[in-house]
Parts: C-alpha cells; sequence; structure tokens
C-alpha cells in the first residue's frame, strides 16, 4: 500500500510544482510585454550585474524584445500638492527672475576667475569635473538655503557631496570646440559693437538672452545631455492602476522603470548614437533644432522638476567658459577616456585637463 501511494504523492508535488512554474512564468506573465525570462526570487538581477554597463543592459532588451511605445501616467494627491509648491517656491523665490540668472552667472566667473589665477601661478592641468560639481551645488544650496559650497562651508559639506553624482561636462573634441569658439567671438564681437553704439556698459558676459543667437552653442550642449545619458533607469514609476500599453495588460502596483538610454541612444533616431555630433541638432541653414526624442530631463507629468535651472546652468556655462578658455587634454596622445562608470549616476572617470586663455 506504501509503494502505491508513493508513486501518487510525487506526482501530485510534481504537478503542483508544474502548476506553480506554469502560473509565474506563463499565466500571470501571458499579457505582459516580451522580455527575458526572470530566475525565481532573484528576477533579472543576475543578468543586469554581469552586464558591463548596466544600463546598456535594458538597451539590449529592447532590441530583442521590442519596444513598448506608451505613456505611464501616475497620480496622487501628495505629490501633486509637492510639486504645485515646488514650483509655487522657485516662482517666488527667484527661477523666473532675473536674480537667477545672476547668481549662475556669478558662480561661473568664480570658476572662471579660480582657474585663470591658478593658470597665472603655473598650475598645468585643472580638475574641471570638481569646479562643475562644485559650482552646481552652490547654485541649488544659494537659491533654496541662502548660502552655497565655496570658501570655508565646502569643507563642512564636501562629505554630502560626495555621495551625489553631479552631470558631467564632456570633454569636447577639437573641431567642435573650434566651430563653438568662432560662433561665441561673433556673437560677443555684436553684443560689443551694440553696447558701443547704445553707450552702455560691457560686461563682456554671456547671458540667457543670447541663447537664440547661439544655435551651434545649444546643440553642443543637447548633444552633450544625450551623450552622457546621466540618469539612463530614471527613477520607477507604479501603476496606480491596470493599464494597457501596446496590448499588454499592466497590473495595479506594477513598478515601471523608463529607459531613457534606450531613447537617446535609439539609431533610427540619433545616427551614431555613440558619437558626439552636435550637428545633428542644426538644420540645412545651421539653425537650432529641436529633436522631441532628446529627453534627458524625462517627459510628462514627472519630469525633473528643476529642467529650467538646469538648461540655464548649462548653456551659460558652456558659453562663457569655452569663450574665456581652450580646454585640452595635457597628452594629446591620451585623451580622456569615454567610458562611463555608473553609481546613482553615470559619470565619466575622473581626469585633468589643460586650459589656454584666450582672450
Amino acid at each position: 500500500m506504501v509503494l502505491f501511494i508513493l508513486p501518487i504523492s510525487l506526482i501530485l508535488i510534481n504537478c503542483i510544482f508544474i502548476l506553480i512554474i506554469f502560473y509565474n512564468f506563463y499565466w500571470k506573465r501571458r499579457n505582459l510585454p516580451d522580455g527575458p525570462i526572470p530566475l525565481p526570487i532573484i528576477g533579472n538581477a543576475l543578468e543586469i550585474s554581469n552586464a558591463d554597463r548596466r544600463y546598456k543592459c535594458f538597451a539590449d532588451w529592447a532590441k530583442k524584445y521590442g519596444s513598448v511605445d506608451g505613456i505611464i501616467r501616475t497620480n496622487g494627491e501628495q505629490w501633486r500638492q509637492m510639486r504645485k509648491f515646488f514650483y509655487k517656491a522657485m516662482r517666488d523665490y527667484g527661477i523666473d527672475k532675473d536674480t537667477v540668472e545672476k547668481q549662475v552667472l556669478d558662480a561661473i566667473f568664480r570658476v572662471i576667475d579660480k582657474i585663470k589665477n591658478e593658470k597665472e601661478m603655473g598650475k598645468l592641468e585643472h580638475s574641471i569635473d570638481r569646479e562643475v560639481d562644485l559650482m552646481t551645488g552652490s547654485i541649488i544650496n544659494q537659491i533654496m538655503l541662502g548660502f552655497s559650497f565655496y570658501g570655508e562651508r565646502f569643507k563642512e559639506f564636501s562629505g554630502l557631496k560626495q555621495l551625489l553624482d553631479i552631470q558631467q561636462v564632456y570633454f569636447i573634441n577639437q573641431n567642435s570646440q573650434e566651430k563653438l569658439q568662432n560662433e561665441l567671438d561673433k556673437v560677443m564681437e555684436e553684443k560689443r559693437g551694440l553696447a558701443e553704439e547704445t553707450g552702455e556698459e560691457f560686461d563682456g558676459k554671456f547671458c540667457q538672452s543670447d541663447r537664440t543667437k547661439l544655435s551651434y552653442t545649444n546643440a553642443v550642449v543637447n548633444e552633450t545631455q544625450r551623450l552622457s545619458n546621466l540618469l539612463p533607469l530614471n527613477l520607477t514609476r507604479v501603476a496606480n492602476k491596470d493599464v494597457k500599453i501596446g496590448g499588454h495588460s499592466l497590473k495595479a502596483g506594477t513598478v515601471v522603470i523608463p529607459q531613457i538610454s534606450t531613447v537617446l541612444f535609439d539609431e533610427r533616431i540619433f545616427a551614431d548614437p555613440e558619437k558626439f555630433i552636435p550637428e545633428r541638432f542644426l538644420d540645412e541653414n545651421g539653425q537650432f533644432k529641436k529633436i522631441e526624442e532628446n529627453i534627458p530631463f524625462g517627459v510628462g507629468k514627472r519630469s525633473c522638476v528643476g529642467e529650467a535651472l538646469a538648461r540655464m546652468e548649462l548653456f551659460l556655462f558652456t558659453a562663457n567658459f569655452f569663450y574665456k578658455f581652450h580646454v585640452y587634454p595635457p597628452n594629446p596622445l591620451n585623451p580622456p577616456k569615454y567610458e562611463k562608470r555608473q553609481t546613482f549616476a553615470v559619470k565619466l572617470p575622473e581626469y585633468n585637463c589643460s586650459v589656454e586663455l584666450r582672450n
């Protein structure tokens, strides 16, 4: 009797095991988008952790299994109130006013003056990425809290700053740098001539009002953002109700991670996506053209709330810094590598560069 029951027990156990496998790996996933089969408990963590560049793993999956087009819309009263409060506070305290532009320019020219002084003292190499980190954090701190990271306060907050990864400025190639500086020189001469005609004070600085005249500068900034791909996986979203996207069903509670990198490096939109080509953002007349798929700040309600400030900083820094300095690698035969390393965000390896004062 025991010999008869034992095989039946094994058969039942096997059947239950097969049903569990069937439910978890087929039935529950039958309406989900195609993708790699996850392992029990750990899912696809091994595939992601073993990839050379973790964010690139998702791009490879998109090519293999096909993309899913659609919009995930998240709601929540607390989130709406926080975003509304943020925009109101930023408007009240200067994000839409000239004071913020002045603060940004002051921070940029502190960096420029510091590097000029180091150059005059005979320093041959400079850590521009560190200066950009410090400058960016100081601007945000000055606007939100009323003090910056400069001077003695940097010592107090340097430990905290090391925990954060802020966008790095790509080391642009010499051909692009020459085009950029030719445009900057031309527009600055126009500003100088206009100031002489009107008798206004000429400060030799590029401002937000110059943006429309600097098409190639805007192209360089946009291509730098695209290629930097600072936050490739973006922040997670959670579907708050059942939703269908492209024929695929997502249940309420499903975690969704927007894959910005698969858009920024899509060969159908950006030819040779791994190359630095600012010209892709220019039309046939050499004017700046917006490419809708260039979404480094995300899209929709959950896009970066600091986008306006970030774009202002990037434009003003690029225009003013490269007008003042020519940047080149200390060893032209061994320029900085474009290999990225990923922590919270994507960064280039630390590097030094040499600068030459232009004016």
